[in-house]
């Protein structure tokens, strides 16, 4: 047993004392940080719906539609040259050997020729696509800044409350990837600036073909 009891007690009181101290202050000074830091004016858009919106991107998919006609008219056109070569090669007699080597060659050639047409065409309507996309985006980006300029927000931020758990998420996996992404919990629509950014946008775009 301690010789000195009281003062062991006065210590530990005293250390104590230092301790929940020193806490305090800090937890005062984080507080009065906090009451001095000026208010951030924060905006949200959805981008999607922006882009989507759009006059010139409506323009610039009818444009794209087109030109997707055009291509599927000529991937038809073989496909029915090649549905003709099918029914005469059942027409033609066991006897017609050379014949049915000749139609034979000529459908595998259309074959192979509309395989790799449609293989050519879908890389060049994701090209055109993304040239229709990319300066879209990069003006939306532009319109943003300037709608944020006018109306005072410092910051604009991704809108992606749309996000959430498929109905199907039993894995965690899936649920974990989603919680990752999911960067705006809640979010007032006072904040969603994006109307405003498609209205701009589809003025200038409407004073630029006038």
């Amino acid at each position: 047993m301690s010789r000195f009891p009281l003062t062991n007690t006065l210590a530990f009181v005293a250390c104590m004392s230092i301790i929940g101290f020193i806490g305090w202050r800090a937890g005062a000074e984080v507080t009065e940080q906090r009451m001095l830091a000026e208010p951030t004016a924060v905006a949200v858009i959805d981008i999607e719906r922006a882009l989507n919106s759009l006059t010139e991107l409506q323009d610039g998919n009818q444009v794209l539609m087109q030109r997707v006609q055009t291509r599927i008219s000529e991937l038809t056109k073989q496909q029915e040259e090649m549905d003709r070569i099918e029914q005469e090669l059942e027409l033609l007699p066991a006897s017609a050997v050379q014949q049915q080597i000749d139609l034979q060659g000529r459908h595998y050639q259309l074959n192979e020729s509309k395989d790799a047409l449609e293989r050519v065409y879908k890389y060049k309507g994701d090209v055109e696509k993304g040239a229709v996309l990319w300066p879209l985006y990069q003006k939306l980006l532009e319109a943003v800044d300037e709608v944020a300029s006018k109306e005072g927000y410092e910051l604009v931020l991704f809108d992606d409350r749309q996000l959430t758990l498929p109905s199907d998420a039993i894995r965690q996996s899936v649920i974990n990837e989603v919680i990752q992404q999911k960067r705006i919990i809640h979010a007032s629509d006072r904040l969603d600036i994006t109307d405003q950014v498609i209205a701009l946008m589809n003025n200038r775009y409407k004073e630029g073909m006038n």
